[in-house]
């Protein structure tokens, strides 16, 4: 029987094909279990795989192309073996669960060749974060995994079979290792066609000193053999819990000058000693990264270190091309205020700002005031602030919002604002402040402020009103978001409907954490004239 037609189309058959894809597969329908639905794909592409010479060239870059798991390349060697997984304390089986491992310092020539066939289809390598493709029910897919000391086997075989990589064509490898043995496959996968590298290192926690310098050198020599041999990378995201930002390590990342997103985070516990002279000896070092864009970091600033140096603004910036920056974990707000003058920037869009811990609105002030001058040209500017340590209330500090942050309203032309509060009962958001911020900026396009508590009068709290509607209406035509924490409804502060102004206003969502009213339909017929293309949400 002859074939159908439309199989003899390529396009076809490879548009048919790439549903399997993870990217695509993932939303084909309700999973409930990620183990069983990624091996149904699998299943479905080597099935396929085997019903013609056609179905083959289509299936196979699709079976191969995403990898969550580096047994499929270790079996295709004879010279594989197959164990079940034993625990090291009592020796007892794991039921069900298998190790895969080579030992072997030759094999078939025609077993390599295969084995680089394959290893030319994989596109990308996600080990142990399979199920997060799917839902967020646990990272481990797969009930077996590859012995650690394999690696060094295949890279002897690689070694002695000349020049050759085993993934030549890898694009994307995102990697959690737990052990030191585990890094040995990034080195092994490591190609110049990589444009995206993920490490996660979970913890090195209630370990002798001594263990973790040893993981602190090994991964700064792994950076130092992996990055430069990727001459296409364009984003590292670097994860570890105890270990430091090292001049090392920076040393290595500089050393791909075509990155252009950057992601260190460094979380530290409190059986870990980690000061903060390490950041400021180890950010400069990667200002040969030119072409950086983005920057993401999450490092503990709330360390006291008397080595703290003094940045000035006449520094200069080792970043000029910055566009985004993230600082996550910036619980001390005098230590943020250098790493913002090291990384200043003239062509920064986006800056996110979380963790920050609220002291005083002096110091909130000068916060703000430092990215006013680093950042003169800021668009985009969020921020997460939680509050002080200390229990109580002292009605002294108490100040409004506008007061805070007066230097980005005096010479920043935002035109996106997102501040949330976590138990900041010292700031407060008010009528004034919402006319302060619509006469500043005028070209808003986005307003976000939430978590704030209302202030207290001799007439009880003093929320927001549609007074503040009005002016933001009037004063910011371009706004397309609004969220407040809450809203002023109740027809005692509402005046008549047709005094109130009838725009074409182009707002398109609004929300309100807590609306206090008489009745809905008293705001309604106000809101509608001020803001006609609202989209309804019954969430809000």
């Amino acid at each position: 029987m002859q074939p159908h037609r439309a199989l003899s189309v390529p396009d076809i058959i490879n548009d048919v094909f790439r549903y399997f894809d993870l990217d695509h597969w993932k939303h084909a329908a309700f999973v409930r279990d990620p183990s069983a639905t990624e091996n149904t794909r699998l299943r479905s592409l080597a099935a396929s795989a085997r019903v013609c010479t056609v179905f083959r060239d289509a299936a196979l870059p699709v079976l191969w192309g995403s990898l969550g798991n580096a047994v499929p390349l270790v079996r295709l060697l004879s010279a594989c073996i197959k164990e079940p997984l034993k625990n090291a304390a009592n020796g007892k089986e794991y039921p069900g669960i298998y190790v895969f491992r080579i030992e072997a310092a030759r094999v078939p020539s025609q077993e390599m060749e295969r084995l680089k066939y394959y290893g030319s289809l994989v596109r990308k390598l996600d080990l142990n974060a399979m199920a997060s493709r799917y839902c967020e029910r646990g990272p481990n897919v797969y009930s077996y995994t590859v012995d650690p000391s394999s690696w060094a086997y295949l890279q002897a075989l690689f070694d002695g079979d000349g020049p050759g990589l085993l993934l030549p064509n890898l694009r994307y490898c995102a990697l959690d290792f737990g052990h030191l043995s585990e890094l040995s496959l990034l080195r092994l996968g490591a190609s110049p066609s990589l444009s995206t590298i993920n490490l996660h290192y979970p913890s090195v926690r209630r370990v002798s000193p001594e263990l973790r310098e040893e993981w602190q050198s090994t991964i700064e020599q792994l950076l130092s053999d992996v990055l430069p041999l990727a001459t296409q990378l364009e984003s590292f995201k670097l994860t570890c819990r105890g270990l430091q930002l090292s001049p090392r390590m920076a040393a290595s990342i500089a050393r791909a000058p075509s990155l252009r997103s950057l992601e260190l985070l460094f979380f530290f516990s409190s059986d870990v000693p980690v000061g903060i002279n390490t950041l400021w000896t180890a950010l400069p070092i990667i200002s040969p990264l030119e072409q950086l864009q983005r920057l993401v970091l999450f490092h503990d600033l709330s360390t006291e270190s008397p080595g703290t140096p003094s940045v000035t603004s006449s520094t200069g910036s080792i970043l000029p091309q910055l566009q985004e920056l993230e600082v996550f974990g910036a619980q001390n707000a005098l230590h943020l205020r250098p790493l913002l003058q090291l990384v200043q920037s003239t062509t920064l869009q986006r800056f996110n700002l979380k963790g920050l811990q609220y002291r005083d609105v002096s110091t909130l002030r000068e916060i703000c005031d430092t990215i006013a001058k680093c950042f003169p040209s800021l668009p985009s500017f969020s921020c997460h602030i939680s509050g002080p340590s200390e229990t109580g209330t002292d009605l002294t500090m108490i100040a409004p919002l506008r007061k805070a942050i007066a230097p980005l309203l005096a010479s920043i032309p935002l035109t996106s604002l997102k501040i949330v509060t976590s138990r900041v009962p010292y700031l407060t958001l008010t009528d004034d402040d919402l006319a302060a911020i619509s006469a500043s900026w005028p070209r808003l396009r986005i307003l976000a402020l939430t978590g704030f508590d209302p202030k207290f009068t001799s007439k009880g709290p003093a929320r927001i009103t549609v007074a503040s509607l009005v002016k933001l209406a009037t004063g910011c035509p371009e706004l397309q978001r609004l969220e407040l924490p809450s809203l002023d409804v109740r027809a005692s502060h509402l005046a008549p409907v047709e005094s109130y102004p009838l725009l074409d206003h182009r707002l398109e969502f609004l929300s309100a954490w807590e609306y206090v009213r008489d009745e809905r339909e008293t705001a309604a017929p106000i809101i509608n004239r001020l803001f006609p293309h609202l989209k309804v949400n019954p969430l809000h």
